[in-house]
């Protein structure tokens, strides 16, 4: 479950996005938003796209955000 992460945290880097940036934008927990970066949990589907829209990283996709897409796109 911790790849996916690692290119959220990437394009924050990237893109100069802190936590609490990202927190205010979409919303939620600000614990979530922590275990989102660090890996420990799934960016939840309804946030996926709000997360991208506020990063602006040509790159980043769902499938960065989401284990199960990672998985659904692999098992093909």
């Amino acid at each position: 479950m911790g790849k996916k992460q690692t290119y959220l945290k990437k394009a924050m880097d990237e893109y100069g996005v802190s936590a609490d940036e990202l927190h205010a934008a979409v919303g939620g927990h600000r614990n979530d938003v922590n275990q989102w970066i660090s890996g420990a949990r799934d960016v939840p589907a309804i946030r996926c796209q709000a997360v991208i829209d506020f990063i602006k990283c040509p790159w980043l996709t769902i499938y960065h955000l989401r284990s199960d897409f990672i998985r659904l796109k692999h098992s093909a």
